[in-house]
């Protein structure tokens, strides 16, 4: 009800009806009515594997799903505790056993067990098709079949699962587009589908442009997206700059590629800093401006602002670290000895 409607009621003295009106929006709300896009979003995903489950492991799913939906910066071990201990009690809901298939991912692969990953392998595939035959949300079904095409990728060449990785493909690649264009689709959502379709497709040349021409006018259409799109923007310039340098050392390198390495990161750090000032200040922004800094020489101490900026925002910090790492390489613009103790503390 436009502003102006409820105050022409109360200038006319119809107070009876204000009140009323106001008490049947506190319902509405009180109902659901005026939920928040995470809160409709985690409805969605706890509704739409109902079928696959008794009645009394409703209230569960639906709690997982709001925490599964809050996970903003850090992994929830006890979303991931609470989604075992229920598939132990015989839930048989989808969304809690990828929950569980995503904490088992990251159990296996640090370990070399081939045995495992192409078991956990074949058990993605067949949960994806599990989820794509309910009505899951896009971006959900999107996040799912990423995690499962990493391990399909990482199997042992002798298992038969190109058909498979074709599948997943094209639901991560359809379904990320179409979760950027669905305006119900939390932030945060978009953004790590953004970062996972970009990773995936458009690290690999022959898949860049396309990747690019389908990726980016989607998320101009979204409102909201300038400032996450100036780092997607910085994140390409950091990957052209290491393509055009190589992986060589610095006295392999020609001087063409010297120049473009050089071009490139004038780039990326132009947009990396757009991104910051405009209000992207996420993790990813603070990790590439590292890669920056080390490819520049920039001097230490800027580096350092950038690592503690990115420690502030709260999110896991492995790739952070990871960068501030290789700028501290004796290689680089430190010694083995600051690359040590920095990876003691």
């Amino acid at each position: 009800i436009p502003c102006s409607a409820m105050l022409g009621l109360l200038l006319y003295g119809r107070w009876k009806w204000l009140v009323g009106l106001v008490g049947l929006v506190a319902i509405v709300y009180l109902a659901g009515g005026f939920q928040s896009r995470d809160a409709r979003y985690a409805t969605r995903i706890a509704q739409a594997g109902k079928i696959t489950r008794e009645r009394q492991f409703d209230g569960v799913v639906t709690e997982l799903a709001r925490q599964f939906v809050a996970e903003r910066r850090k992994r929830d071990t006890k979303l991931e505790a609470a989604a075992v201990e229920a598939v132990r009690a015989g839930c048989g809901d989808p969304f809690v056993r990828y929950i569980v298939f995503r904490k088992r991912i990251d159990s296996i692969y640090p370990r070399a067990d081939v045995a495992a990953s192409d078991e956990l392998a074949l058990e993605g595939c067949a949960l994806l098709q599990e989820i794509c035959s309910l009505p899951y949300p896009d971006g959900f079904r999107a996040l799912a079949a990423y995690r499962a095409l990493g391990c399909v990728l990482c199997t042992s060449k002798g298992r038969k699962l190109n058909a498979f990785a074709g599948q997943l493909q094209g639901i991560a690649w359809g379904g990320a587009l179409a979760a950027i264009r669905d305006k119900s689709t939390p932030d945060d959502v978009v953004w790590s589908l953004a970062v996972r379709t970009e990773d995936y497709f458009g690290t690999d040349a022959k898949w860049r442009k396309t990747s690019e021409d389908a990726l980016d006018p989607v998320l101009a259409a979204r409102s909201g997206t300038e400032a996450f799109r100036h780092y997607l923007q910085g994140a390409r310039a950091v990957q052209r700059a290491w393509e055009a340098r190589g992986t060589g050392f610095a006295n392999e390198v020609k001087p063409e590629g010297w120049a473009g390495f050089r071009a490139a990161l004038v780039e990326a750090r132009r947009e990396l800093e757009s991104a910051w000032t405009k209000g992207f200040q996420h993790i990813w922004v603070a990790e590439k401006m590292i890669t920056v800094c080390l490819g520049e020489g920039a001097p230490r101490d800027e580096m350092e602002q950038w690592f503690a900026r990115g420690l502030a925002t709260g999110y896991d910090a492995d790739d952070l670290c990871s960068a501030k790492a290789w700028y501290l390489d004796e290689r680089w613009h430190g010694s083995l000895e600051e690359r040590l103790r920095f990876g003691r503390e």
